[in-house]
């Protein structure tokens, strides 16, 4: 069912009950300049939308973002139909950088050679 990034795209608009043309009033892609400093938006087409939602043409990472902004779901939902899996390692790494910072550097030093004995016992 929601095997293209087209059929994903037509979920979401018709879950939040948009028509094509309330979601082209909202939906914006911010353009920047040279530095990197948002210069203004540039509206999206009717024509699209529906080529996208009919697959007929694939959109460009701007289309993408701007989406999943709009939507509140990931680019890799959009891309892909499911989340990324890395994300279900957030906490697990949030956990390590609080030992980071929670951590002296004499610890930090006795934890690192504890690990390193480890690894030298194990081979």
């Amino acid at each position: 069912m929601l095997e293209t990034i087209g059929s994903r795209a037509r979920f979401l608009r018709i879950r939040k009950g948009l028509t094509v043309e309330t979601m082209i009033e909202d939906l914006k892609i911010p353009v920047f300049d040279e530095n990197n400093n948002l210069s203004g938006y540039k509206k999206v087409t009717k024509g699209t939308i529906g080529n996208l939602e009919n697959d007929r043409n694939k959109p460009n990472i701007d289309l993408i973002i701007a989406l999943s902004d709009y939507f509140e779901v990931s680019t890799d939902w959009i891309l892909k139909g499911r989340e990324y899996e890395g994300v279900k390692m957030r906490s697990q790494t949030e956990e390590e950088l609080q030992f980071f910072y929670d951590t002296t550097k004499e610890e930090f030093i006795q934890k690192l050679e504890e690990t390193i004995n480890k690894f030298k016992n194990n081979n």
